[in-house]
């Protein structure tokens, strides 16, 4: 019992050594080694958590001063599966130095034991987690651009001759009140938000037969703008004109949308928002509370199996390795050595989660390369683990390692290493070599202008992400760089204006204004904008939009047929005892959204960046843009 050599080597055996429960006792170099490499480790672990939080809170800080900085950390990154991995990996070096520095032959064999049942789960779904959320990204972005496009599908207008812009719309304005009971007039502006409140948005009331069609509209005058709001209101977009209600215009020209497809319908709904969830931080805690109550679960079914057998056989014999312990039971407070059942779970976890990470690692190399080094991180680690497994598990096959070399220098620090491996490519580096702040900081103050110094810039000519933007050649190649980026939704947005812009129709600009807030500015939209709300007037157009909604908005029916717009609910009285009361069309006009336009460029302004010194010389010689900023 106290002298086996398939257990301790002839040589340790010499020394004194004794074996117990298929256990040896360590040498001197192997305490010290392994308290140098706890230490180390702890060091990383200490420095790379202090490291993010200062980062996050710089970057925070310089956000809310409206300091452009590159995000490394929270774009692509998620900073709660970075701390998570370290911790693990941290977790699994401390069980086993410790085990060594306190004595493999005394430590708790119920806490080395659950190595066995979570290392491989934990440390692998690490890995597999961030190609997940690569791929996600990768597709979410490309989901978000598909989006974006269809936006563009307006439904042609109907009438006699197809091409031409159809200027009326049935979308009309009942002033039930103004202000000092007054009625609203050409020279009299609407200036206050309670006066805003004071006009509310309806349809025309009459229903319309096929045998009746009403009459052809006449008179009509044009009102001034309506100006709201106390700085630059929103509402100077639009302009009123009368319109009789007793109108013979056809139902051609009621406002019309096309029905989404049960597939658009899905992509833009549930399936953006499950891709959202999958690389949040909360899908990452259930994640990994699922895994280890699984694994824990099986580790304690197990564990009673194995106690109760321990019990009823009175104890295992010598030395037998045809267990899950040796001499022991894997509850047991003392030590213990690993049997072959163990062994044979561990490989069997090792098996089934390296087929997942190999699975997902090959998609991964077919992923677009993201300017965030994701994806060459991902491959990176995955390429390091493999060779620390390599290098860990072809010696462990040689008794000469097991049985002496081990208790020199315990063989599991190269997984170890390994884990370090891992925290420092993916959370070390990117903190403190991508993350940076000193170099950019007097650039970025100079260089990038404040909010409120955007919105007065002059001439749109003059900028350089402008230039880009105009060229049809370069704002196809900076969206792919910003779906590269994983931030393609400020050049969508710009992109849908300067469609906006074009449009004459104003049935096509009322629909395409009803997109684009479906898309970009109603909170939780697919590609909604990350632009403040109250500095760029997106209350305003919110309650265009939602006035729009409720009165106007009725979708094809089931059978795909484009309908007409429904009629608002005004009462019959109303109709009757006023029948000259006259509705009013508000004109969209082009400029609505140029603020949020000027707010998207902003927002530009890292990617661009990055855009123009992979494109340095090219943009200097086709569109005459000079080398400024650097990253």
């Amino acid at each position: 019992m106290y002298n086996d050599s398939t257990v301790c080597h002839p040589l340790l055996l010499s020394q004194g050594n004794k074996s117990e429960k298929g256990l040896c006792d360590d040498t001197t170099s192997a305490v010290v080694i392994s308290a140098i490499i706890l230490f180390i480790h702890t060091c990383l672990l200490l420095v790379s958590v202090g490291g993010l939080v200062y980062k996050l809170r710089m970057l925070h800080i310089l956000q809310k001063e409206h300091k452009q900085v590159v995000n490394y950390l929270q774009v692509a990154r998620n900073p709660a599966l970075m701390v998570m991995g370290a911790i693990i990996g941290w977790t699994y070096t401390f069980v086993l130095m410790t085990r060594v520095l306190i004595g493999r032959k005394i430590y708790p064999c119920f806490i080395f034991s659950l190595i066995y049942y979570l290392a491989v789960p934990a440390l692998s779904n690490t890995v597999i987690l961030r190609c997940i959320r690569l791929l996600v990204l990768t597709k979410l972005n490309e989901l978000k651009v598909r989006i974006g496009k269809r936006q563009y599908d307006l439904h042609a207008t109907t009438s006699s001759e197809n091409m031409k812009p159809l200027m009326d719309a049935n979308v009309s304005l009942d002033i039930l009140e103004t202000l000092n009971n007054t009625p609203p007039s050409a020279n009299n502006p609407l200036t206050t938000d309670t006066e805003m409140k004071e006009l509310k948005v309806h349809s025309e009331t009459s229903s319309v037969s096929s045998s009746s069609g009403l009459l052809k509209a006449t008179n009509r005058t044009s009102l001034s703008a309506l100006t709201v709001g106390r700085t630059s209101s929103i509402m100077s977009q639009f302009t009123i004109e009368p319109k009789d209600i007793t109108t013979d215009k056809p139902l051609e020209d009621e406002m019309i949308f096309r029905k989404e497809t049960l597939l658009e319908s899905f992509e833009r709904g549930k399936l953006i928002s499950i891709m959202r969830f999958l690389v949040s931080s909360k899908f990452i805690f259930i994640y990994y509370g699922l895994l280890l109550a699984l694994h824990i679960l099986i580790f304690l079914i197990i564990g009673t199996i194995d106690y109760f057998n321990f019990q009823n056989t009175g104890g295992a014999s010598s030395n037998s390795r045809n267990s899950f312990t040796i001499d022991s039971y894997l509850f047991s407070p003392s030590g213990c050595g690993t049997g072959s059942y163990n062994q044979n779970i561990f490989i069997s976890y090792f098996a089934f989660y390296g087929f997942i990470g190999v699975l997902l690692l090959l998609f991964s190399f077919f992923t677009k390369r993201d300017v965030w080094h994701i994806k060459i991180e991902v491959i990176v680690v995955i390429f390091g683990w493999v060779f620390f497994i390599v290098l860990y598990a072809v010696p462990s096959l040689f008794t000469i390692f097991t049985t002496y070399i081990d208790y020199y220098f315990p063989w599991t620090i190269t997984i170890l290493i390994g884990n370090m491996w891992d925290t420092l490519i993916s959370f070390t580096y990117p903190v403190f070599f991508l993350q940076r702040f000193k170099s950019d900081k007097k650039q970025h103050t100079e260089s990038t202008p404040s909010v409120d110094s955007k919105l007065q810039h002059s001439k749109p000519s003059e900028s350089s992400i402008r230039k880009i933007l105009l060229n049809e050649k370069w704002n196809n190649l900076f969206l792919k760089f910003s779906e590269k980026c994983f931030a393609c939704e400020d050049v969508m947005m710009w992109n849908a204006i300067e469609k906006f812009k074009t449009i004459k129709s104003e049935k096509q600009r009322r629909e395409l204004f009803y997109n684009i807030c479906n898309t970009y500015i109603r909170i939780g939209a697919p590609l909604e904008l990350n632009i403040s709300r109250k500095d760029f007037g997106i209350p305003e157009i919110e309650k265009i939009f939602k006035s729009l909604k409720d009165s106007t908005i009725n979708f094809a029916s089931k059978n795909g047929n484009v309908s007409p717009s429904p009629k608002l609910n005004i009462s019959p009285k109303q109709t009757s005892t006023n029948p000259q009361d006259m509705s009013f069309l508000f004109a969209i006009t082009p400029e609505i959204f140029d603020r949020i336009q000027t707010a998207c460029e902003h927002n530009m302004l890292d990617n661009y960046t990055r855009f123009q010194a992979s494109y340095e010389k090219q943009l200097e010689k086709e569109l005459s843009i000079l080398p400024k900023m650097k990253v």
